[in-house]
């Protein structure tokens, strides 16, 4: 998914983020990058109905695939408390 990464504002402390809002986060950033529901799926070996779903919130998505795929699009994701 080589593409250029647009950078989107940092958003306010997230304490409890449900999945349609992790869905939510990740359709964002999908979509201003210009990057396809297919690539999503290539890149984390996974199917694009289950993207689909994680978009919706319907489906989870492993901490290790989410800062996988945060990471291709530019995305830090601090766990830390501040």
């Amino acid at each position: 998914m080589a593409k250029k990464v647009v950078t989107t504002p940092k958003p306010g402390k997230m304490e409890n983020i449900s999945l349609p809002e992790i869905g939510q986060m990740i359709k964002h950033n999908r979509t201003v990058n210009n990057v396809k529901i297919e690539e999503v799926a290539n890149y984390l070996g996974m199917s694009r109905t289950t993207i689909v779903n994680i978009e919706n919130g319907s489906d989870k998505i492993s901490v290790k695939n989410l800062f996988k795929l945060m990471s291709e699009f530019g995305v830090q994701i601090n766990l830390s408390e501040s």
